[in-house]
């Protein structure tokens, strides 16, 4: 049978869009702003699930400082600046994890998606409730972004490796990685997340707030 129009062909890249009678069961978004609204999502979608992809502070300070079309918080003026975006989306997530627990976030690392994607999105699957499926890892072949940040990792690493706030980032990113989500829900991170939300700013911020009545 003929593939329908938005079929996925892996020589494409993500496809973005899908047909209008295809089945849509799962809205999946990766935007990196939601990482501060994930006490309101699970407010607006009390069934949903978080999965966390933990990345090495050096590789993403590197990607930021470099990228040439980079957004809102991206947009940083050196790798301070990088850093500090590293430390507050990590953060928001670790308090995510606390509020949320094991069986609404998962926490996978980019590094092992890279060097095994196959094992690592059957975990995110199985974490979904959703049958595995061979060509999820065609897009991993795929680079997305605009960021010429590879080559200058080392030389990032050299000029920020002493820095005592690069040590601080390491020691979260390797207490991350090796520890597990908690299972039980901490209610005492509720506060958190509510500061996490009332400090963004900007009009998604604010449709938020406006949904939510605050």
């Amino acid at each position: 049978s003929k593939a329908p129009k938005h079929a996925y062909d892996p020589s494409s890249g993500t496809r973005l869009i899908r047909a209008p009678d295809e089945p849509k069961m799962r809205w999946v978004d990766g935007t990196p702003e939601y990482t501060f609204y994930t006490y309101a999502l699970g407010l607006l979608f009390p069934t949903c699930k978080f999965i966390h992809i933990l990345r090495r502070p050096d590789l993403v300070v590197n990607s930021l400082a470099h990228f040439e079309n980079a957004g809102q918080d991206a947009q940083s003026s050196g790798f301070g600046a990088a850093l500090d975006v590293w430390v507050r989306y990590t953060s928001a997530a670790q308090d995510t994890a606390r509020y949320y627990g094991s069986s609404r976030l998962l926490r996978i690392d980019n590094a092992d998606l890279l060097r095994d994607g196959s094992s690592v999105l059957s975990r995110c699957f199985e974490f979904l409730g959703e049958p595995d499926c061979a060509c999820a890892t065609a897009p991993l072949e795929s680079r997305m972004n605009s960021s010429k940040a590879p080559e200058k990792h080392q030389e990032t690493l050299d000029q920020i490796s002493h820095w005592p706030k690069f040590r601080r980032a390491e020691a979260l990113y390797e207490e991350l990685r090796n520890s597990e989500v908690p299972k039980e829900t901490d209610t005492n991170a509720l506060d958190k997340q509510k500061e996490w939300l009332g400090k963004r700013k900007g009009p998604v911020a604010a449709l938020v707030r406006r949904v939510l009545g605050r």
